[in-house]
């Protein structure tokens, strides 16, 4: 006889209710970010419910200030929840909570003879193994409390041995069908009966989540792939204590570029460490979205609302994807090119005080427009941004004999007589003195680099950087007077 799995998807988008489970046993990942984010996207395109729930039953490890990162990185992510701690009408949202719902169900399925006691000790189970495995049968329980007799587990009793509790299960076959691998079978042949209560009375991970679940009207489980070998013991439970089946989706695991399992040394960090780092909420999110999924066209830089308007689990691959930090720094500064000069500045301005470089909001945002396009992540604006509050230039040796040719002082004494004769350098305004100084040197046969490039470098000390007429606008009057004389006083 073959199970069936009655997965079935809801009639309508207010039924759709997914969640994202986090334990609070660490920081927030890359893996566990894009599996909250798939959960997020999800809900939002069926305009459905993204449920928080936290599974803190390892009270040894669960930590407050963990809990308190995941949530604040989710808030940074902008994955806002419908339910969650704090809200939401089938709470409690931490499974700390619930351990006594968690006792009941346990024992509706022991007096429906679909659970039972296990008496047997750490190292009973451990000879069993042992054996299993000399014989070269896979090492699975036995089920021999399962067929105590009466007098023995009375018996048991008597010595006030404390039992943990195993679910009872059926050996047939399993069929799911999974919205991304599509339908697979599991031989039940295979799974043996599983412990759902631990002997100290705390459910474990099998009980706890079918059952918040089954309770929380949960519509559709979008998880790791790591979790499909989990989907035949969960639907066996969901099946003996009378809820309906969720509609499951596992989605694959993510690699580094050495194809290896994904780590630090792939530079994949906590999502803390990336907004400490400089990257953007949306950048992040758009980055994690592409992890084995393929947007409409191939598009790749999207905004939040296009994530949701385009995300289709349909459209998730079974492939492995492949963690590039190189793909997401080049997201990284797409978005930032996406902000206008006032949001850069904002997000500058927290690194820039830092290294006690401060400005007005006015100088602020125009120095954000000068460095906009060199930005790969917001912590490297005091790279870029020093060059306007530097005190004093210096100039190598290659730039010191190419400010003392001749055609070089003639650009910068050019320049300085145009500069003294204006009062103040707006934008619009530095770039028509520009202009001015370009003409009267193409009168004088000195054009192109020849005209520009003594003057970049005598206000910067650098071949490259920001525009020159935001170096003009920028720094202040005395400053740009005091370059300039430096570098005419070299020849």
């Amino acid at each position: 006889m073959t199970l069936t799995s009655n997965n079935q998807q809801p009639t309508t988008n207010n039924q759709i209710r997914v969640r994202f489970a986090p334990s609070p046993t660490g920081n927030l990942h890359i893996g566990s970010a894009r599996t909250a984010l798939f959960n997020w996207l999800f809900a939002k395109n069926n305009k459905g419910t993204f449920v928080l729930r936290i599974e803190d039953t390892d009270r040894a490890r669960s930590i407050k200030e963990y809990e308190e990162s995941i949530l604040d990185d989710m808030s940074w992510l902008g994955l806002d929840f419908d339910e969650g701690p704090g809200k939401g009408n089938f709470g409690p949202y931490h499974q700390s909570k619930r351990f006594d719902l968690y006792k009941k169900k346990v024992n509706k399925l022991i007096k429906e003879g679909k659970a039972y006691n296990c008496y047997c000790s750490i190292e009973q189970l451990q000879t069993e193994k042992k054996k299993a495995l000399v014989e070269g049968r896979p090492p699975r329980y036995s089920g021999r409390c399962r067929k105590l007799t009466e007098k023995e587990l009375s018996d048991l009793k008597d010595e006030s041995i404390k039992p943990s509790v195993r679910f009872a299960v059926k050996k047939d076959v399993l069929k799911v069908d999974d919205l991304i691998y599509g339908q697979i079978s599991f031989d039940l042949e295979e799974i043996s009966d599983f412990v759902i209560q631990r002997a100290d009375g705390s459910p474990t991970f099998h009980l706890a989540v079918v059952v918040d679940d089954g309770e929380m009207k949960i519509s559709h489980i979008i998880r790791g792939e790591d979790h499909l070998s989990n989907t035949p013991k969960h639907i066996l439970l969901f099946d003996a204590l009378g809820y309906q089946q969720p509609t499951f989706a596992h989605i694959p695991i993510i690699l580094g570029p050495d194809r290896t399992k994904l780590s630090k040394r792939h530079e994949a960090a906590a999502i803390s460490e990336y907004r400490e780092n400089g990257f953007l909420p949306e950048a992040m999110i758009n980055y994690l979205s592409l992890l084995s999924w393929s947007p409409p066209q191939e598009q790749e830089v999207l905004s939040r609302e296009e994530l949701i308007n385009f995300f289709e689990i349909s459209n998730v691959s079974k492939s492995p994807a492949i963690f590039d930090i190189d793909k997401l720094k080049w997201l990284n500064g797409q978005h930032i090119r996406r902000l206008s000069d006032k949001e850069l500045a904002q997000k500058i301005k927290p690194s820039l005080e830092s290294k006690k470089m401060l400005a007005g909001n006015n100088k602020l945002k125009l120095i954000a427009s000068a460095i906009k396009d060199d930005l790969i992540t917001i912590t490297e604006a005091p790279d870029y941004a020093n060059v306007f509050f530097q005190e004093e230039i210096s100039f190598n040796k290659e730039a010191k004999k190419y400010l003392k040719e001749n055609l070089a002082q003639q650009a910068i004494l050019s320049f300085k007589e145009l500069f003294e004769k204006s009062s103040s350098q707006n934008l619009e305004e530095a770039k028509e003195l520009l202009k001015q100084h370009s003409k009267k040197l193409k009168r004088q046969g000195i054009k192109g680099k020849n005209a520009f490039m003594p003057i970049r470098l005598a206000l910067t000390g650098s071949y490259s950087g920001p525009e020159l007429f935001y170096l003009v606008s920028i720094l202040e009057n005395e400053k740009v007077m005091n370059r300039l004389n430096q570098a005419l006083n070299l020849g």
